[in-house]
């Protein structure tokens, strides 16, 4: 088990970036670099200057607004409290952010098997590229051998670079993101725990990642499940291992660990169900953009 308080972890800001704007992070979790299952959670800020277009990863992603607005145009607006998740090969966007956003980000490998690339192979690839061309507005723009300027998604120009070929983007399984309105949702008694009720938000792809809001009263005590990240949206409580948890705690419970929450006071804990990935070699479908970077 991990457990990492927000407010004990330093804030940095990205001096490297594929996107536009200000961009400070809280780096909170990371999975294992290198593998299907592959994450990285953090806490980011974004500001009125930040700016991504429309475009598309091989990875998933959720979010939870915490602060601010973030806007993805025809995709929608996401409000604090709201729940988003951004499958894979879905494009979305143009992204643009408040004055002062602040959204809780997984980014993770997704059912195609791609897996995630780490946020320090994410860097060492933005600096090695702008040796060779320059990130503006989202895109990587290059001059090539033919002496013709080609253009890329910035992010999609980093993997190709530190993968060393060109990226596959899954085929779309949902048409758009999925923004979720958890007030909108009935809690639900647990059954087994007092006290104890939940919104059951989503399931997605044959991965099974699920997302869920739980409410504990002063008192009461969740069995939080394996294989799962829990945060502390509000409250405080105590882990029967003998550590606390508190607003913006994350505790992260890997396969085979389980552990009992119990809270000290009126609380909501947010859990995301990681997916299920195998870890021998998928067969994927997919759609392959030839790459036109060579540096």
């Amino acid at each position: 088990m991990i457990i990492r308080h927000a407010d004990e972890i330093p804030v940095e800001e990205r001096k490297t970036n594929a996107r536009g704007g200000k961009f400070v992070f809280q780096r909170i979790l990371e999975g294992p670099s290198g593998r299907p299952d592959n994450f990285y959670l953090q806490i980011a800020r974004t500001f009125k200057d930040f700016d991504s277009p429309r475009h598309r990863h091989n990875f998933d992603q959720i979010r939870v607004q915490l602060e601010g607005s973030v806007d993805f145009a025809s995709n929608g607006k996401m409000t604090p409290g709201m729940i988003g998740y951004f499958p894979e090969g879905t494009r979305y966007g143009p992204q643009t952010s408040s004055d002062d956003a602040l959204v809780l980000v997984l980014q993770f490998g997704g059912a195609s098997g791609n897996g995630y690339m780490s946020e320090d192979q994410f860097q060492y690839g933005v600096n090695h590229l702008k040796e060779h061309g320059e990130f503006r507005n989202g895109a990587y723009f290059h001059v090539g051998p033919d002496g013709k300027v080609a253009t890329k998604d910035g992010y999609q120009a980093v993997w190709e670079f530190v993968n060393g070929r060109p990226m596959e983007y899954p085929e779309e399984r949902y048409h758009t993101p999925i923004m979720i309105y958890p007030d909108h949702f009935r809690w639900t008694p647990v059954p087994g725990s007092p006290g104890v009720a939940c919104k059951r938000l989503g399931t997605f792809t044959e991965a099974e990642t699920r997302v869920a809001l739980f409410r504990l009263d002063a008192g009461a005590a969740l069995d939080a499940e394996e294989n799962s990240i829990y945060f502390g949206m509000k409250g405080s409580g105590r882990i029967d291992s003998g550590s606390r948890w508190r607003n913006r705690t994350t505790i992260y419970l890997q396969a085979g660990e389980r552990a009992k929450l119990t809270a000290d006071e009126p609380s909501e804990l947010f859990q995301i169900g990681m997916p299920k990935i195998e870890r021998a070699e998928t067969t994927r479908s997919a759609s392959t953009e030839a790459s036109t970077i060579s540096v």
